[in-house]
């Protein structure tokens, strides 16, 4: 399992929260805490992998950051 794992993350895949793991080719937008994915799905972000997805979504809008 840890091979795949590590396999898996290093190829265009995130770990979003503790039972999701996501294609970043697949994301449509970021909403919040939330990510919505091409087929419709909202998936929450952990908050322990908020960091994570931040760095792979750099120009990614949330509520928190204020509009200049």
């Amino acid at each position: 399992m840890s091979e795949t794992h590590n396999y898996i993350m290093s190829n265009d895949f995130i770990r979003i929260h503790r039972g999701y793991v996501i294609n970043l080719n697949y994301v449509e937008s970021i909403v919040g805490n939330t990510i919505k994915m091409f087929s419709g799905e909202w998936l929450p972000i952990g908050r322990k992998f908020r960091k994570t997805v931040n760095k792979s979504f750099p120009f990614a809008v949330t509520r928190s950051q204020k509009y200049e």
